[in-house]
C-alpha cells in the first residue's frame, strides 16, 4: 500500500472527528527509508487521519511498525469518510493498548484491550479493559489450547513474555485480519497479532470479536491521536504495508485439521531429495499420515508406516503445509514451510 516515494494512493481526511484541518498532523513519506512517518502537529498536539483512496472488503493486513514511546495511534478498519470504524489500537503510551479494538465515531461496542501499558514500555498490565474477551494471558492460553501456535507457555503470555517477544529497539510487525459484517447477521471478525521482524510465529493479541454489525467496504486509515497528554509531538513509523483478500487463516485451518492431536510431530524439509522427512516420537507404533495445504487440499496420505517417512514434494507450490499422524490412540501434528 506504500510506494516508498510519496502518498499518491493516500489522502488526508479532514472530515473525521480526528482530522479537523490539513495541518492537524504530520504524514510524511521518507523515500530513503521507504517508510511513512506520522506525528502530532504543532504545540497543541493536533490529530489527523490518513486514508487509502481505494476501498476494501475482507482483508488481511501486515506492516512493519516502530512507534516512539508516548504515542497513540490506530488502524481504522473499513472506515467511511467520517471515520466511523472499528479500529485496531496501536497505542504506545501509558494506559493505552497495542492490538486492542476501539469503536470510532459512535459505531458501537468499543474499548477492548488485551493489556495496558504502564508508565514505561517494558511494563504492561494484564488484563486491560473489556472482560468479555479476557486479558492477554487468558486469550493466548485459550488459543494455544485450541491448537494455535503461540510462542508462550501453556498458561498463556505474561509480562515476562512481552519482554522477550517485543523488540524495543527495532522494527516489529503487526498483522490484522478484518472480515464479515457484510449483512446484519454476519459477524465482524477482527483479530490482531505481532512479532519481531524475522520471527517465524505470530503472537496473538486480540481474539475473534464476533460483533453483529453491517459495515460496507471502506478505507484503511492511519490515525494520529491528538491531545496534550503526549508531552509534545510523538511519532510512529510504518513501512512495507501489504494486504490481500481475506481467506481462512492458517490458525483456522490448523484448528480444523488437528482436532485432538498434540503438536509433537517433527518435520524437516529435505532439499536434496526434494521432500518432507517426518520423524515419529515412538518409532515402534504404526501410524496413518496425512498432509494438507492450508486451503484444505489433500496432498498425500500414507497408512501403516513406522519410525519415519519421506514424502516427495516435487511439483508442490511453495507455502505452508499441515502434517498429521494418527496411531496408538493419539495424534501428532506439525506445520512446515516449503520454501
Amino acid at each position: 500500500l506504500f510506494n516508498g516515494v510519496d502518498l499518491t494512493d493516500w489522502w488526508q481526511n479532514c472530515n473525521s472527528t480526528h482530522g479537523s484541518s490539513p495541518g492537524g498532523a504530520t504524514f510524511r513519506m521518507d523515500s530513503v527509508r521507504k517508510a511513512l512517518y506520522t506525528a502530532q502537529g504543532g504545540e497543541s498536539g493536533g490529530s489527523g487521519v490518513l486514508m487509502t483512496k481505494a476501498k476494501f472488503g475482507d482483508y488481511e493486513l501486515v506492516f512493519d511498525y516502530w512507534p516512539d514511546w508516548g504515542n497513540e495511534a490506530a488502524l481504522f478498519n473499513r472506515t467511511d469518510t467520517n471515520g466511523r470504524a472499528y479500529s485496531t489500537t496501536l497505542g504506545y503510551m501509558g494506559s493505552t493498548a497495542l492490538g486492542g479494538a476501539w469503536g470510532e465515531n459512535g459505531i458501537g461496542t468499543r474499548d477492548y484491550r488485551p493489556f495496558d501499558f504502564d508508565s514505561i514500555e517494558t511494563e504492561i498490565r494484564i488484563p486491560g479493559n473489556g472482560s468479555s474477551y479476557g486479558g492477554w494471558t487468558e486469550i493466548t492460553r485459550k488459543l494455544k489450547a485450541a491448537g494455535e501456535t503461540v510462542p508462550c507457555p501453556e498458561s498463556g503470555c505474561t509480562q515476562e513474555d512481552w519482554l522477550k517477544l517485543w523488540d524495543f529497539d527495532n522494527w516489529n510487525q503487526v498483522r490484522v485480519t478484518f472480515h464479515g459484517g457484510n449483512g446484519p447477521q454476519d459477524p465482524i471478525h477482527l483479530r490482531s497479532w505481532f512479532r519481531k521482524l524475522g520471527a517465524l510465529d505470530w503472537v496473538p493479541l486480540l481474539a475473534d470479536t464476533m460483533w453483529l454489525k453491517e459495515i460496507k467496504p471502506g478505507y484503511i486509515g492511519l490515525l494520529v491521536h491528538g491531545g496534550s497528554r503526549f508531552s509534545g509531538p510523538r511519532g510512529t513509523w510504518y513501512r512495507n504495508m501489504r494486504w490481500r483478500p481475506w481467506t481462512p487463516s492458517l490458525s483456522t485451518a490448523v484448528r480444523g485439521f488437528h482436532g485432538d492431536a498434540t503438536q509433537r510431530l517433527k518435520v524437516r524439509v529435505d532439499g536434496v531429495r526434494q521432500g518432507f522427512r517426518i520423524v515419529f516420537p515412538e518409532a515402534e507404533l504404526r501410524r496413518d499420515l496425512r498432509i494438507l495445504s492450508v486451503d484444505g487440499k489433500s496432498m498425500a496420505e500414507l497408512r501403516g508406516i513406522r519410525g519415519e517417512a519421506f514424502v516427495s514434494t516435487a511439483g508442490w507450490k511453495r507455502g505452508v503445509y499441515l502434517v498429521r499422524a494418527d496411531g496408538g490412540g493419539r495424534g501428532e501434528w506439525a506445520r512446515v514451510l516449503l520454501p
